[in-house]
């Protein structure tokens, strides 16, 4: 697949909010199971026993 460049400076200000909301809402409902939210707090413990370690 080729590399595309894109500028995003160029994205009006209401599609960047528009897009936004639309990612956080994805976000909020793939964090609502609980089965996502444990993998995502052990991955984050692994993290952190790696950057103690």
């Amino acid at each position: 697949m080729p590399h595309s460049n894109i500028d995003i400076s160029q994205i009006p200000e209401v599609e960047v909010r528009n897009l936004s909301s639309t990612f956080l809402a994805a976000v909020i409902r793939y964090y609502d199971d609980p089965e996502h939210l444990k993998a995502f707090e052990n991955w984050q413990r692994e993290r952190k026993g790696q950057k103690n370690g």
